[in-house]
């Protein structure tokens, strides 16, 4: 089956939550309450594991940076 990484927008945005129940695919959702260094790993992998990628980009934004 095929699967699709939810990039993009995090923070307080809801896009995943609209999108999500539309879908007839598996999917991956990269946004977790508490960002680590495995979150980051993990989200890596599904990036390269998916047979999609989506990025949706909006208004709200929040970047993380991890060294």
């Amino acid at each position: 089956m095929s699967k699709v990484f939810l990039g993009g927008t995090c923070a307080n945005s809801k896009w995943r939550n609209k999108l999500i129940p539309l879908l007839e695919i598996d999917y991956f959702n990269p946004v977790v309450k508490n960002w680590t260094p495995k979150c980051q790993a993990e989200e890596r992998r599904q990036r390269e594991i998916c047979d999609f990628v989506l990025y949706t980009i909006t208004r709200v934004k929040k970047s993380y940076f991890i060294k």
